[in-house]
């Protein structure tokens, strides 16, 4: 199906004339002038300006409002308005009204979503969409004080500046050590702590035992 000469799910405008269409820096983006994260303070909740932001930055990035309903209603598993057929203001506020009023965790369903379908677009056209969204989803997010992270393409729990250091290094440390299983483990007891409504303690407590165990076999100390 097709919009305007477009394939409903890719987005239309000057984005498809380029092989990448780079979301603009702000003076203080362009200058490092921060703030610094913001102390976490919001987990189950999508507040309005989240909802906002996710929008817009598909815009800017060049995607139609009918690609955005077609993954919003896809999410939602509503059907599109069959009668909103301009992109403008017809289509565009049926877009709004989805992820305004939807609840707070399927903003987060969207945001994977939408994510997994500009990293779609990205393998066929050669374009950064997928990550030029979730660099600009995550800077909200530590701006705003939102206790999540879009990692390759999955919303996951966010901790401190220091946890996810610490997290980063250790990640980092056992792949260039060639130990991929523990670091998939790892990544496996982060997903297993960010479940809601109630973090999976046992499943990360599991996932903790199986990087720790090979090394107990082998005689490593784990006293500090």
């Amino acid at each position: 199906m097709t919009v305007s000469g477009h394939p409903v799910g890719e987005p239309q405008g000057s984005s498809l004339s380029r092989p990448d269409m780079a979301l603009e820096q702000p003076f203080s983006k362009r200058n490092r002038y921060s703030g610094g994260a913001k102390e976490i303070t919001i987990r189950e909740d999508a507040p309005e300006n989240l909802r906002y932001v996710v929008l817009q930055t598909a815009v800017d990035l060049g995607w139609a409002p009918s690609s955005l309903r077609t993954i919003l209603c896809r999410v939602l598993r509503v059907p599109p308005d069959s009668g909103n057929w301009s992109e403008y203001p017809n289509i565009w506020s049926e877009v709004e009204s989805l992820i305004y009023r939807c609840d707070w965790y399927k903003v987060y369903d969207i945001i994977e979503a939408m994510y997994a379908s500009f990293a779609k677009h990205d393998a066929q056209n050669r374009q950064q969409d997928a990550v030029q969204f979730a660099q600009a989803v995550n800077s909200f997010f530590e701006e705003e004080g939102i206790g999540w992270q879009l990692v390759d393409g999955q919303i996951v729990t966010r901790g401190t500046e220091a946890f996810e250091a610490v997290v980063s290094e250790a990640t980092a440390a056992l792949q260039a050590s060639e130990r991929p299983t523990a670091a998939n483990h790892l990544h496996e007891a982060l997903q297993d702590l960010s479940r809601r409504p109630q973090p999976d303690l046992a499943g990360a407590v599991y996932q903790f035992i199986e990087i720790i165990l090979p090394k107990i076999s082998m005689g490593v100390s784990y006293v500090t």
